[in-house]
């Protein structure tokens, strides 16, 4: 209590810093210890997926609480939108472990400056002090102000060093979750080409469907209407009389 006073007022924020450090991570460890995921039979159930057999790695999904919506999309084979809803509570997940990691991350970097500050106050406050003497540089006053200013640099680096070190743990974990919730969504995600399949033969079977329906119009056998004559057309000219008849004319002619 003696060197927290020494510390000067700057050591009230850094308690408070350190008190939101060490719930954050006792709020996680309790977290990550009740639902240890994932475990180490994890692998060998994923293997057995891999192989056919889906319950094991089901039931593993199923032993942590905020997995058990995820392991029942994964046992839904037939669900409309199973991979769109699987990403949706994967995300969930991570969501949700992830959660604090933020403030944990912004009390590491700020515990620190705030020691720094500390200690920059302290040392102006000594060489005031040392500049307002009379009687000179007294070196025992000096050296008791810069290493009273010193302790908010200490108590800073200390809880940042505390709270990063627990960051960097839960981090990993949610990392190691998030790749077995990617490995557990690959190994029983339905084959690639069932869907693609389908739906061609689907096409198909309606595409041959319309060409046999499909009946070829034959070419109309009436004849074509006749042309109109325009109004404005001119008549044919008569056509003249064939040479027999003139000659005829000639040789019996009219008595």
């Amino acid at each position: 209590m003696n060197i927290f006073l020494l510390g000067g007022w700057m050591m009230w924020p850094l308690s408070l810093v350190s008190v939101a450090v060490v719930a954050v991570a006792i709020e996680r460890l309790l977290l990550f210890s009740s639902c240890p995921f994932p475990s180490g039979a994890f692998g060998a159930c994923l293997a057995k997926a891999l192989e056919g057999d889906a319950g094991p790695l089901l039931a593993e999904l199923e032993k942590a609480v905020f997995l058990r919506r995820f392991a029942a999309l994964l046992a839904a084979p037939d669900h409309p939108r199973r991979e769109a809803a699987l990403r949706a509570e994967g995300e969930a997940v991570l969501s949700r472990l992830e959660k604090h990691l933020a403030l944990l991350a912004f009390l590491a970097r700020i515990a620190p400056l705030l020691g720094l500050l500390g200690t920059v106050l302290g040392m102006i406050s000594t060489f005031l002090e040392i500049a307002d003497a009379q009687a000179g540089v007294d070196m025992n006053q000096l050296a008791k102000g810069i290493w009273q200013a010193l302790i908010t640099t200490a108590a800073g680096l200390a809880i940042a060093v505390f709270a990063l070190f627990f960051l960097h743990l839960f981090q990993q974990r949610v990392n190691a979750a998030a790749s077995a919730l990617s490995s557990a969504a690959a190994a029983l995600a339905p084959p690639a080409g069932s869907t693609a399949d389908g739906t061609a033969a689907a096409e198909t079977s309606t595409g041959g469907t319309a060409t046999a329906g499909t009946a070829t119009t034959p070419a109309s056998s009436s004849p074509a209407p006749p042309k109109a004559t325009p109004a404005n057309a001119t008549p044919p000219e008569p056509s003249a009389p064939p040479a027999a008849a003139l000659a005829a004319a000639k040789t019996h002619p009219e008595r």
